[in-house]
């Protein structure tokens, strides 16, 4: 029988132009599925198995937005964000495999008239605690940009994005692929969408 106890904590507030809300999370799950090595192996590759363990996962997350002005059409406000996710086997401790790593960041995001920019710098720890079959993934910041603007007549948005702007070899722990293939490296695109 499967037996699953949450419990999650969630806090929100508002002081004058600060607007916050942190979550905190324990999760404790029997007969989790998850992918283990074996000690076989076939044409000199390692087997893995998909078996059933019981963890425990506990975390938080938590973001903040401050508006630093507000005047007439124009508008610009800051967000600073945060999460984190540890994960072990209840019996072992052995930590589960493809865990996100710490992550924190900040953006700023400016309106004015109809033109919307954004820019966002977000940074991803480095990974040690990982599974046995597992290597470590280093650390980066992520740097994305965007600005667009919207016209009425006709009914289109035009958008200039940039993404990966650091030029960062990136790779995200969750990926079963990380070691191969690392995240898009720097890219800039341009783009028109009209409504009819």
């Amino acid at each position: 029988k499967e037996v699953s106890t949450n419990f999650d904590l969630t806090l929100r507030g508002t002081s004058g132009r600060l607007e916050w809300t942190a979550t905190g999370f324990i999760n404790r799950v029997d007969d989790y599925i998850l992918l283990s090595p074996t000690a076989l192996e076939i044409d000199e590759f390692q087997v893995f198995d998909y078996g059933q363990r019981d963890v425990e996962l506990y975390g938080f997350e938590a973001e903040a937005t401050v508006d630093i002005f507000e005047k007439h059409d124009r508008h610009l406000h800051a967000r600073f964000f945060t999460d984190y996710v540890h994960g072990e086997e209840r019996s072992s401790g052995a930590y589960l495999p493809q865990l996100p790593p710490l992550r924190y960041g900040v953006g700023l995001h400016f309106t004015r008239d109809n033109m919307d920019a954004s820019v966002d710098v977000a940074f991803n720890d480095d990974q040690e605690k990982r599974a046995s079959n597992e290597l470590p993934t280093e650390s980066f910041t992520m740097i994305n940009a965007e600005v667009s603007w919207t016209f009425e007549e006709p009914n289109m948005l035009v958008f200039l994005r940039g993404t990966n702007l650091g030029d960062e070899d990136a790779r995200r722990h969750t990926s079963p692929l990380k070691d191969i293939v690392p995240l898009p490296g720097r890219s800039i695109s341009a783009g028109l969408r009209y409504d009819f």
